[in-house]
């Protein structure tokens, strides 16, 4: 009898997925990898392929040179530039630096001493699906949270109900690709540990309209921790965060910092920057220097500090300017809230478009529902996070600060 030479199936996908963890290992850590670039050599996390070409292997860059993305989806299909790669012309591009159209990659692409063991994990990594969070073949699901600060859950409420409405619109008109969407509402004052067990058992594409979610805190820390999106915050902290983490479509502090900035220098003719010591606070007033460097002697004061902070910003203040006493004060109003009260009444407060904080909360929520479903389409039905990302950025931003002054 002649003895089979075929593998069983169910065998030889076990190999395959065994390979799988071992090759993601080899993308994101690089542990055990070697490689040369030029004239210098590359060991372990220095020659990961997630730091150039982005994780979860969606594309990137490096020193201005872009990295195209290695899903296998992407690699399999050919483009404009190149045939399709298959495992033989993708190992030799790997190894030698030759795409597969027979020219040699950049320099910075580095050259992989790698073991066909290794090579053969790394492959079986890059064809693993690439999905989003979030989104099944029949829906996406995004969340919300309600604040837990009193003061502003009643506005989180009404963010909340907009986009409930919002998405059954969208719903019944077909929804996206086919897909629904499905609003999931968190309540900050249930606390972390339900926070927390909510966003790992059902994780959502993106945080929308979450009024109130702050730069700290266990929901940002958790919304980090999954690099959740927080897309159009009525909270747009200062611009300084991570395109990939906070999507603002409204003015954000930065913006409104800079606002306040130019209306007491027209006013003025100088303009004092007083900032609390707080990363919010500190890259706002940052984007006001770009507007007029601050000028300790100047009687038009720009304010810029959480509520916790604002009595003792405004006691500094007040002391620094024993010789030189400020008579104007120009405020954030978003950023500050109820601690307006504080403040002497000679005062210029910026706010975004908008009459109040709940007609506020309920336009952004409108204007995020109809700016994700916007980028869903245009990313198509199976995006990459790089790709839906990037469709998110497209969404126009409403920069108007409308000053009003008392």
């Amino acid at each position: 009898m002649i003895r089979s030479l075929l593998v069983p199936m169910p065998v030889l996908l076990a190999a395959a997925l065994a390979s799988v963890p071992a090759g993601e290992q080899l993308y994101t850590t690089g542990e055990g990898l070697e490689a040369q670039t030029g004239p210098v050599t590359l060991r372990a996390g220095q020659a990961a392929c997630a730091n150039c070409h982005g994780e979860p292997m969606d594309g990137g860059g490096e020193g201005g040179v872009a990295a195209p993305p290695l899903a296998w989806s992407s690699l399999s299909q050919s483009t404009s530039e190149r045939p399709a790669y298959d495992e033989a012309l993708f190992r030799r591009a790997l190894r030698e630096g030759i795409g597969a159209n027979g020219r040699a990659l950049h320099i910075l692409m580095p050259r992989y001493r790698l073991s066909d063991a290794q090579a053969d994990s790394l492959v079986a990594y890059l064809k693993m699906p690439v999905s989003l969070a979030g989104v099944t073949s029949d829906e996406v699901v995004v969340a919300t949270v309600l604040p837990a600060e009193p003061r502003l859950y009643a506005a989180g409420e009404i963010s909340a109900q907009a986009l409930t409405e919002a998405f059954a619109q969208i719903n019944a008109e077909g929804g996206i690709h086919g897909r629904r969407l499905r609003l999931r509402t968190m309540d900050e004052a249930s606390g972390p540990a339900k926070i927390a067990a909510e966003l790992a058992s059902d994780a959502p594409l993106l945080l929308i309209a979450s009024i109130g979610l702050g730069r700290d805190g266990p929901t940002a820390d958790q919304a980090r921790a999954l690099r959740l999106t927080n897309f159009a915050p009525v909270a747009a902290l200062s611009g300084g965060e991570p395109r990939q983490l906070v999507v603002p479509l409204l003015p954000t502090l930065g913006d409104i910092a800079g606002a306040l900035a130019r209306a007491a220098l027209a006013e003025h003719g100088c303009v004092r920057i007083a900032a609390a010591d707080d990363p919010v606070s500190l890259e706002s007033a940052a984007a006001a220097e770009t507007v007029a460097p601050s000028s300790d002697d100047c009687p038009a004061v720009v304010l810029l500090a959480s509520p916790d902070n604002l009595p003792a910003l405004l006691a500094a203040v007040r002391q620094d300017g024993a010789s030189a006493r400020p008579a104007h004060y120009f405020v954030a109003a978003e950023q500050l809230g109820a601690a307006l009260a504080l403040v002497p009444r000679r005062r210029t407060i910026a706010l975004p478009a908008g009459k109040s904080l709940a007609e506020l909360s309920s336009g952004n929520a409108r204007s995020a529902a109809q700016g994700l479903a916007a980028a869903l389409r245009s990313a198509g039905r199976n995006p990459s996070r790089r790709q839906l990302l990037e469709a998110l950025d497209r969404t126009p931003v409403d920069r108007d600060v409308r000053l009003v002054k008392q």
